[in-house]
């Protein structure tokens, strides 16, 4: 063989070990232990196979389609509820994962008892609730790409719930009005008193339909009056580089671990300002990346109407357009625009009068 050939050869074989290489767990023999509240484990259906002996498609066939599937399992010490955690999902082609929950011994479908089926997780931090497991029992966790997706996640066995549940429907509650000027989305929503009371944070998820990804955009901690009562509103704005129809999750936070959907909005770049607008116009000096809090308050009552939290970028966000439309509409015509420097708590404040026939005096 000729020297060339050889380091070809090697070329070649190096390429595909590394390149096309499976994860330890692809096998069910070598299935990884989960251990309860340990660190979550990295896994990857990257180029997984499926251990057709070893499955039972008679059972989850309505369910979901193998494809490139790996194993785990794990035991508990004692009955009760339990839950998996999935974080971290980095996703070839936006699809994500199956799961699939089964009480048995492995490669015994025989013995197969299918616990939970899943036939789609969303590409979030979400979690998957297991009610009256059993002591020295055996259950297999079996994952898989969703449409043979290569996915990266990491999974955990906890006696605590993190993310979201993954069936978590929409409670909407919030009252939210969203408008689209420019490059930039406005949300501004409303919560009521008593989820108010005890909701930590909102966190808030946008994607598209081409994306099909939800993207983490930004936290926005809920905030007390100077009565010490819990603000009831909010406010996102978010610049945006294309005329694409956003759809934006709102999560609220209301211990340190779990989530829940409390509202879901979609904004057309056609859903636009009119001439016939009040917009309040202020030019913000920060440094890049200093966390500016923007407050719009009545100025004749002080109360918070809407509230905004962002990264300050000089280039996006130095000249700032507030439409207040909405609050002229019920009567107000005073109004403080409060910009905050949340580490260092300066502030500054703009005052404006709207007239009667809308045009928009700064004071």
């Amino acid at each position: 063989m000729s020297c060339n050939r050889y380091y070809f050869i090697l070329l070649l074989t190096t390429f595909f070990s590394s390149g096309f290489s499976q994860v330890k767990n692809d096998s069910i023999k070598s299935r990884s232990s989960l251990e309860l509240n340990s660190s979550p484990l990295s896994s990857s259906t990257n180029n997984g196979t499926v251990e057709w002996a070893c499955v039972n498609k008679a059972f989850t066939n309505k369910c979901l389609q193998y494809h490139n599937d790996q194993w785990f399992s794990f035991f508990v010490n004692r009955p009760g509820k339990y839950f998996i955690n999935i974080s971290s999902q980095e996703c070839r082609d936006n699809q994500g994962i199956q799961f699939l929950l089964i009480e048995g011994n492995p490669c015994k479908t025989a013995s197969f008892k299918v616990l939970s089926c899943i036939p789609r997780l969303k590409i979030l931090d979400v979690f998957i609730e297991m009610d009256s497991l059993k002591t020295e029992t055996q259950y297999l966790v079996n994952i898989d790409g969703f449409l043979g997706d290569f996915c990266d996640f990491q999974i955990q066995l906890s006696s605590e719930p993190r993310g979201l549940k993954h069936s978590s429907a929409n409670m909407d509650v919030l009252q939210v009005e969203a408008r689209a000027m420019d490059n930039v989305n406005y949300l501004n929503w409303t919560v009521a008193r008593g989820v108010s009371d005890s909701l930590k944070a909102f966190e808030i998820y946008r994607y598209t339909k081409m994306s099909k990804k939800a993207e983490h955009i930004t936290t926005i901690g809920s905030t007390t009056n100077a009565r010490g009562q819990v603000e009831t509103a909010y406010g996102l704005q978010d610049t945006v580089n294309d005329r694409s129809i956003y759809t934006y999750e709102i999560l609220g936070r209301f211990n340190t671990s779990r989530l829940i959907l409390l509202s879901t909005r979609t904004v057309s770049p056609d859903e636009r300002t009119t001439k016939n607008d009040q917009n309040l116009t202020i030019e913000l000096d920060f440094k890049n990346n200093t966390e500016v809090q923007l407050l719009l308050l009545d100025g004749h009552s002080g109360q918070i109407l809407q509230q905004s939290t962002f990264p300050f970028n000089k280039a996006l966000d130095s000249r700032q357009n507030i439409n207040v439309t909405r609050f002229t509409g019920i009567g107000i015509s005073n109004f403080i625009v409060r910009a905050v420097n949340l580490k260092t708590r300066s502030k500054k404040d703009f005052y404006f009068h709207v007239t009667s026939n809308g045009e928009v005096i700064a004071r």
